[in-house]
């Protein structure tokens, strides 16, 4: 339940399934995520939505970690909270109610990945320390400048 402007609003967070909610979710993800909202009513994806009303402002998006290795975990593809119901709980609670079903369907890991110069990085690292993940390790650089101005070496 939240306070805004001296009305009650209360958050409810839901699985997507119905195609027209589908529609309504899909500006709240990367473009090229919205296929897995599509299929979210399969087994290896889960699509969680945070509604005021039935207006969506705030989504979950995992999808089953493609690997014979890893065949009980989940990739976080997507969690996102409209900018006006930011700082809330909101993240806290999509993330809560998506251990929880994943959980149910077996899954015992979740997994992700964000570029720490984006500006969402810090609220999302804060976000996983909050929520017992283990810190994050560098697994990518990217490197930017003129091809010229760079140089290789070889061992």
């Amino acid at each position: 339940m939240e306070r805004l402007n001296d009305s009650i609003h209360f958050i409810q967070i839901e699985s997507i399934r119905e195609k027209e909610f589908l529609e309504d979710c899909a500006g709240l993800t990367w473009k090229s995520y919205r296929p897995f909202l599509e299929a979210a009513q399969c087994d290896n994806r889960l699509a969680l939505a945070a509604c005021v009303g039935s207006v969506p402002v705030g989504l979950w998006l995992s999808a089953r970690t493609p690997s014979e290795d890893t065949p009980k975990t989940h990739t976080l593809l997507s969690l996102f909270v409209a900018p006006e119901w930011r700082r809330r709980g909101l993240a806290t609670d999509l993330m809560q109610a998506a251990e929880g079903e994943l959980s149910a369907l077996g899954i015992s890991s979740v997994t992700t990945s964000y570029s720490s110069i984006l500006p969402g990085a810090d609220a999302m690292s804060c976000l996983l320390r909050k929520q017992s993940w283990a810190e994050p390790v560098p697994d990518r650089i990217r490197i930017c400048g003129r091809v010229g101005d760079t140089f290789a070496t070889s061992r």
